[in-house]
């Protein structure tokens, strides 16, 4: 196949749209506002608890590792610390 047929050929084809990229959301922690990467596994999320009346509220916030990782320390040495007291 020489140049002309393969350029006849490909100007033959019917266009295809470009696919469309979604568009990118940046998430930021909630305790210290740093920016979580797409797709960090290591990365968290909490849970703030409202209740007014008889209504309940959850709200699923993001964490980073960092703040994920304090809070979950916190909580395991506050449950021990409770734990040897009573």
């Amino acid at each position: 196949m020489n140049e002309a047929n393969t350029e006849q050929l490909i100007s033959a084809l019917p266009e295809v749209p470009a696919a469309e990229e979604a568009p990118v959301v940046r998430v930021d922690c909630d305790i210290c506002g740093e920016p979580i990467a797409e797709g960090d596994d290591s990365a968290g999320k909490g849970v703030f608890l409202s209740v007014r009346g008889d209504e309940v509220r959850y709200e699923d916030v993001p964490l980073c590792s960092t703040c994920a990782t304090a809070i979950g320390i916190n909580a395991l040495i506050r449950a021990e610390i409770e734990e040897d007291e009573g």
